[in-house]
C-alpha cells in the first residue's frame, strides 16, 4: 500500500469514526471492527515510516514530520473510540448487574422457601435425611452469595473481540502514611501488591479503571 492509498484509508476510517454512535451491541461490534483497523492502520503507518527512515537517515526529521502526526491522530482517535464504547459498555455491564442481582434474590428467596419447607417436613417427620437435605440448600444459598458479579464482559465481530474488564489499579493520596515495604524507586511493588489481591494499603487509593480489550 503506497501513501496515497494509506491516506485514503485514513480518511476513510475517519469519516466512519465521526459518524459512529455507540448505543447498542450491534454499534459495538461495529466499534471494535474500526478500532481494530485503528490500530492496524497505526502499525501500517509506523512500518512504512520505518521502512522509509531506513535509507534515507538524514531525511528522518522530515519524514518523523510527515507521519508522527497521522500517527499521533490515530491514537486520538483510539482515544475518541474507547470513550465511547467504554460509555456504552459501562452502562451496559450495569444493566446486566442489576439483572443478575434480580435474578439472584428470586433465587435466594426460592431456595429459602425450599430450606423451611424442608426444616418444616423434617421436625415433623423427626427425620435427619430430610433436614441433611435442607442444609444442603442452605450451603448453595452461601455459595450464591458468596459468587461475585462479574465485571467484565466481551461481543465478538467480524474482525475483533471487543471487551471490558473491571481491573484493580491505585494511586497514592499521602506518600507519608504508605507502609515501609512500599516505599521503594521499584514502581512495580504497589502494582505486583494490587495484582495480588491486596485492597488495602494506608495512603493508597485502590480502585478499578475500565479497560478497553481488542485484539
Amino acid at each position: 500500500m503506497d501513501t496515497k492509498e494509506m491516506t485514503l484509508k485514513a480518511q476513510s476510517l475517519e469519516s466512519q469514526i465521526m459518524a459512529l454512535t455507540v448505543t447498542n451491541i450491534e454499534e459495538l461490534k461495529k466499534a471494535g471492527d474500526i478500532l481494530y483497523n485503528v490500530k492496524d492502520f497505526i502499525k501500517t503507518w509506523d512500518a512504512k515510516k520505518k521502512e522509509l527512515i531506513k535509507p534515507f537517515k538524514d531525511g528522518i526529521r522530515g519524514i518523523e514530520a510527515e507521519f508522527n502526526p497521522r500517527i499521533d491522530k490515530a491514537k486520538d482517535w483510539i482515544t475518541y473510540l474507547e470513550t465511547k464504547m467504554t460509555t456504552f459498555q459501562m452502562e451496559e455491564m450495569r444493566r446486566r448487574q442489576e439483572e443478575e442481582n434480580k435474578r439472584r434474590e428470586a433465587e435466594l428467596l426460592r431456595l429459602e422457601q425450599e430450606k423451611e419447607a424442608l426444616e418444616n417436613r423434617a421436625a415433623i417427620e423427626n427425620s435427619n435425611k430430610v433436614l441433611n437435605e435442607a442444609l444442603k440448600v442452605e450451603e448453595r444459598q452461601e455459595r450464591l452469595m458468596a459468587e461475585p458479579l462479574k465485571s467484565s464482559f466481551t461481543v465478538k465481530s467480524e474482525q475483533a473481540h471487543t471487551g471490558l474488564q473491571m481491573r484493580w489499579n491505585y494511586e497514592v493520596v499521602d506518600k507519608n502514611k504508605v507502609p515501609r515495604e512500599y516505599c521503594s524507586y521499584d514502581a512495580g511493588l504497589l502494582r505486583r501488591a494490587v495484582n495480588d489481591g491486596v485492597r488495602e494499603i494506608e495512603g493508597v487509593h485502590i480502585f478499578q479503571k475500565p479497560v478497553i480489550t481488542s485484539k
